[in-house]
């Protein structure tokens, strides 16, 4: 037996679970860009407002925000408004203004960014 310590480096892990969506998987007119982030253009822009935005990965205080949501509708509000990086009452009147096929549609993009949930058997 060798005492030498193996050392595992994020290139001899092939794991489903940290594998980005694809690019298959992004909502028409969603494009994916170098950086890993996520060019969104709204169906419906809001009036005044970007007619596209830019998704990010989430970062672990937007997490936070995501996971102590109570329902829903909270969560998906959290995990976009935490993705383009928007806070406080402009962030508020953002989300508040967009149209539900763009909000459904964020919403997805930015779910593509984390891993599948676990598998409760029900």
């Amino acid at each position: 037996m060798s005492d030498e310590a193996t050392v595992t480096t994020d290139a001899d892990v092939v794991d489903e679970a940290v594998t980005p969506a694809s690019d298959a998987d992004l909502p028409a007119g969603y494009v994916r860009n170098e950086d890993g982030s996520i060019t969104a253009h709204l169906v419906y822009p809001v009036a005044d407002g970007p007619r596209e935005v830019v998704l990010k990965r989430l970062n672990g205080r937007a997490m936070v925000d995501v996971m102590n949501a109570k329902a829903d509708g909270d969560r998906v509000k959290r995990m976009v408004l935490g993705s383009v990086g928007m806070v406080g009452p402009k962030g508020e009147a953002f989300f508040n203004a967009l149209d539900a096929w763009d909000v459904v549609l964020l919403g997805e993009a930015c779910a593509g960014f984390l891993p599948s949930g676990r598998t409760t058997g029900r």
